[in-house]
């Protein structure tokens, strides 16, 4: 992100997450595998209509930077919201502290923020 610290490129931050992904020698089988366990989920916010979204891992290290770059996607440091799947997200953390499935006991969940507890 050579622009500073705002109005950064939010397709710019896909190629570069997808780019280290691949340097650390992860492949979309890879992807496929922790999509198919239905244990990895990302929280963001869907911006319409403006909602918490838990999302499953994807099966595609293309989807998987452009989900976990939406998880962190906050203007004015971002030009525009993430896209995944064809919808707009911005950061989880504006709709909720924890991205645990409903159905999921907190004592088997391993939980990851930037915000302090």
């Amino acid at each position: 992100l050579k622009q500073g610290v705002y109005l950064n490129s939010f397709e710019k931050l896909v190629c570069k997450s997808a780019e280290n992904f691949e340097a650390i020698g992860m492949t979309d089988a890879d992807c496929e595998r922790l999509a198919a366990k239905q244990t990895c989920f990302i929280g963001v916010t869907q911006c319409f209509p403006p909602r918490h979204r838990c999302t499953p891992a994807p099966a595609t290290v293309r989807e998987l930077a452009e989900l976990v770059s939406c998880s962190m996607c906050v203007v004015p440091f971002f030009s525009t919201p993430g896209v995944f799947r064809g919808k707009y997200y911005i950061d989880g953390g504006f709709s909720a502290m924890w991205s645990v499935p409903d159905d999921t006991a907190w004592g088997d969940v391993i939980k990851v923020t930037c915000m302090p507890s």
